[in-house]
């Protein structure tokens, strides 16, 4: 009867050698480090028992005194524990669970602390831009799974499109309200002739400013008059409004489009 053959063992893969940085990997990795050092934790919940039944999520053990109500602020922009908590709760049932709950709701906080909403408005449109997101990546998802039909690949991309614009449209929003009290005007088709000069900064009229005419004008208004032409102003709502042109002090091209932020 033939031996078998003992089987030989495996023999130790060599371990691998960890390269060293580059110059510009280090020095990224630096940027990293200072970053984190500068940029407070998020809040984390860990699991506890159940109760009736329900997973119980809470502030980690380890926290410092006025950490939760701290980090549930810097989330969800209020200073109310339970409506912060609430908040996070509808966004958690709004986005699918693929990973363990803890996880899941870690997740959702550390993006909408990376939001940083200031108040409680900024909070629920942080909760909805997150929720969106989450939408339009469950949509793409389900656009390329495998044996895909044609109309289910067309109807959840057609759908992740919305919710992508959608989020831009927040995106803008919280830019907005964040910006608020900033006025835009618009410079549209100025026409300065031979003889006429654009002016310079901000034309505010009242009486008895410096410069100020008899008749009520400023300086500022008496040599766009005498231009030749008139120059069109246009804010935000459409309105005709006087406002700056140029910042360097040179007159405006015969024709031009342009866009000042006062």
């Amino acid at each position: 009867m033939a031996k078998r053959k003992a089987k030989e063992k495996p023999t130790d893969k060599a371990p691998v050698k960890m390269r060293e940085m580059t110059p510009a990997e280090q020095a990224r990795y630096e940027a990293y480090k200072a970053r984190k050092a500068a940029t407070p934790e998020p809040l984390k919940y860990e699991e506890r028992e159940a109760r009736d039944g329900v997973r119980q999520l809470v502030n980690r053990q380890d926290a410092p005194p006025g950490f939760e109500v701290s980090a549930m602020a810097a989330a969800t922009g209020t200073v109310d524990l339970g409506a912060g908590t609430g908040l996070i709760n509808q966004v958690g049932n709004a986005v699918p669970t693929y990973s363990d709950p803890v996880a899941h709701g870690n997740d959702i906080i550390a993006r909408m602390t990376d939001i940083a909403p200031s108040d409680g408005l900024e909070g629920m449109l942080a909760a909805q831009m997150v929720t969106c997101h989450n939408a339009a990546m469950e949509c793409m998802r389900r656009a390329h799974v495998d044996k895909q039909t044609l109309e289910g690949r067309k109807l959840n991309l057609t759908f992740a499109d919305r919710f992508l614009r959608t989020f831009t449209a927040q995106v803008e929003a919280l830019a907005k309200y964040r910006g608020k009290g900033q006025q835009k005007v618009t410079v549209e088709h100025v026409h300065v002739h031979q003889g006429g000069q654009a002016i310079v900064g901000n034309v505010t009229t009242g009486g008895g400013g410096h410069g100020t005419g008899n008749d009520g004008t400023t300086s500022s208004q008496r040599a766009i008059e005498a231009a030749g032409e008139s120059i069109t102003l246009r804010s935000a709502d459409g309105a005709e409004v006087w406002g700056a042109l140029q910042g360097n002090g040179e007159a405006v091209p015969a024709t031009r489009d342009a866009e000042r932020a006062l």
